[in-house]
């Protein structure tokens, strides 16, 4: 039997960024294989203006701009300019996530990114747990209010109802900022006594 595979799907807000933390300080195994997924919003508006062009027989015509850009840029065609828009979203989503799994590696902990583009995240969140053979899904609860519940329905309500392996969802406590704020208190309050020490040494 191989390592388990931990699915941490994230979406860059806090309520992501807790979860990576309460995964790896309560339930990672040293032996998990995990991986960090991100679904980004696809870049519409320029799938959009592709299939217009297309539509329209542009033949790749330069994309007019106002005001007019300077530099490399004007001499792009349209499906240049559209190319470079979508890796730039995907280059800054991959950053995002890459910081947001930052406590994993200050750890040591082994683990993989994978950032996709769809419009339907909770749907291809479950497609991608069957794609990699996930056995545990992570999520964070955002605990969105109830009517906005009710009409769009949460990622984590659709993948414990639709996820075909276990599903884990972490939820923030409501006094999380207070936590944070004094930990970091603690931790200048630390620093500041190390200035302390060393300076009282140096006077010795």
């Amino acid at each position: 039997m191989g390592p388990r595979k931990v699915l941490i799907a994230i979406d860059h807000s806090a309520e992501s960024a807790y979860a990576v933390r309460w995964s790896l300080a309560h339930c990672l195994l040293q032996s998990d294989e995990v991986i960090v997924l991100h679904v980004r919003a696809p870049t519409s508006v320029f799938d959009r203006y592709a299939e217009e062009e297309a539509d329209e027989g542009d033949g790749g015509k330069e994309l007019e701009t106002h005001p007019p850009s300077r530099g490399e840029d004007d001499h792009m065609t349209t499906q240049e300019k559209i190319r470079k828009a979508s890796q730039t979203y995907q280059e800054i989503s991959e950053l995002e996530t890459h910081r947001l799994a930052q406590p994993l590696k200050d750890a040591g902990k082994t683990f993989s990114i994978r950032v996709v583009a769809d419009d339907k995240p909770k749907e291809r969140i479950c497609a991608e747990v069957d794609e990699i053979g996930a056995d545990l899904l992570v999520l964070g609860n955002r605990g969105m209010g109830f009517i906005k519940r009710t009409l769009l329905g949460s990622t984590c309500d659709y993948c414990l109802q639709h996820s075909h392996c276990p599903v884990l969802v972490v939820k923030r406590p409501l006094d999380y900022h207070k936590e944070q704020k004094m930990e970091r208190e603690k931790e200048e309050e630390e620093r500041g006594r190390g200035r302390g020490r060393g300076g009282g040494e140096r006077a010795a």
